[in-house]
């Protein structure tokens, strides 16, 4: 699919060039124009290293995440071979802390927060006290922070960053942040945030890990060990169930097969009552031909004296059969057969035809199938206490992997 992808978007946007050029104008007005970049030389000038000195902190504080330890979001790990992207989960009041080390140092500080809330576009603002839904609809919906995440209520779902911020006897009252809306919107660019608003509303940010302490830093480094050797057995144990899944699977559709098979008498089982009235009708059937034929009666599959004479003689004068009502005419084939019963004597011999073979071979077939029903039913029963056994070891297994995944969130891993 990652070819496919590719494909598609050489085809929209052309092949992405292997070599570019950077042309820019520095705070003196002068004008550069470096040639040859590739994307790798290009962050190795310009960026370097200096990713790896940057940590991100967050507050979410929800009951499933202890603060002072770090986190991890299921499938954002996204680049192949790339880096764990990990969250060390801090009180609001020491994130603020951080930040504020950071912006002391003159280098702004990235964040994240929930953009649509309390937002007033012509003011240029962030501030969740500009509003006063209660009083007008007298109604106070407003919830924890907890539990504004819990119940989806809030989210980070924007980034910006702070340049600035006023502090009052060393607390923040107000923020200066940056947004990426372009210069038309508020003062060029520029808004602000209530200190209130980033309590409630800011839920990541991202500094120098030299501010961190010890403890901290090795609380967003040291759960990583632990937690990849709970993801190695997280793993494992689903590995096994998968594994028992797929041999209970297979087991159920081989009692299906084992039934439904050709060579099986899978539409014999549970008529065995059936059979034994079968076997009974077939001796009595075969008692009557014994009396016919010590009688010395003739055995036919007609009626004896049919048609009568009369009626024979009748189809040879109009040349109509009247037992499938075809023609006759004098001198034919069928003219000629019905003389040969008109004069045929009155005891012949001939092939008995009296559905004897019939209810032989039927007998025969049904007979051997009738004695294996047993042995299928026990085949069948002996697979499904198999299939039972497995699903104890499901059981067992998915107990022991709801448990890993409660170890894994209490190294401050995602599941």
């Amino acid at each position: 699919y990652l070819s496919r992808f590719y494909k598609a978007l050489v085809s929209c946007y052309g092949l992405p060039p292997e070599k570019f050029e950077f042309e820019y104008t520095d705070a003196k007005g002068k004008y550069h124009l470096e040639k040859g970049f590739t994307p790798i030389k290009f962050f190795e000038k310009y960026v370097g290293d200096s990713l790896d000195n940057y940590v991100s902190i967050i507050n979410a504080p929800t009951k499933d995440k202890p603060f002072g330890k770090s986190y991890t979001i299921k499938y954002l790990g996204n680049v192949v071979g790339g880096k764990l992207v990990k969250h060390l989960n801090l009180p609001i009041e020491r994130l603020k802390e951080l930040v504020l080390s950071q912006l002391k140092d003159d280098r702004i500080v990235w964040f994240g927060s929930d953009v649509a809330a309390y937002r007033n576009v012509n003011l240029g603002a962030w501030d969740d006290t500009s509003y006063d839904f209660k009083s007008i609809l007298d109604l106070d919906y407003k919830m924890d922070k907890g539990d504004s995440l819990d119940f989806r209520a809030s989210a980070m779902n924007h980034a910006m960053c702070i340049t600035g911020v006023n502090l009052k006897k060393g607390v923040p009252t107000k923020w200066k942040i940056e947004n990426s809306w372009g210069e038309s919107g508020a003062n060029k660019g520029y808004y602000l945030m209530s200190a209130s608003w980033f309590d409630q509303y800011t839920y990541q940010a991202v500094v120098d890990k030299k501010y961190l302490t010890k403890e901290e830093l090795d609380a967003y480094i040291s759960n990583s060990s632990k937690r990849n050797e709970i993801r190695s057995n997280l793993s494992k144990i689903n590995n096994k169930i998968e594994a028992l899944s797929k041999e209970k699977n297979d087991l159920e559709k081989s009692i299906t097969s084992m039934i439904f098979d050709e060579d099986n008498p899978w539409i014999l089982m549970d008529l065995e009552d059936e059979l034994e009235k079968f076997n009974q009708k077939r001796e009595k059937h075969i008692g009557d031909l014994a009396k016919l034929n010590d009688s010395g009666a003739l055995v036919i599959m007609l009626p004896e004296g049919s048609p009568d004479t009369s009626s024979l003689e009748r189809m040879l004068r109009t040349g109509i059969c009247e037992v499938c009502g075809q023609a006759a005419p004098k001198g034919s084939e069928p003219w000629k057969h019905i003389k040969m019963v008109l004069e045929r004597p009155k005891k012949i011999s001939t092939t008995r035809n009296d559905f004897g073979q019939f209810y032989g071979n039927l007998q025969k077939a049904a007979s051997s199938y009738s004695m294996s029903i047993p042995k299928i039913h026990n085949r069948i029963n002996a697979i499904k206490d198999k299939i039972d056994y497995i699903k104890e070891d499901i059981d067992k297994c998915t107990e022991k992997r709801n448990e890993i995944f409660t170890e894994l969130n209490n190294a401050g891993g995602n599941s």
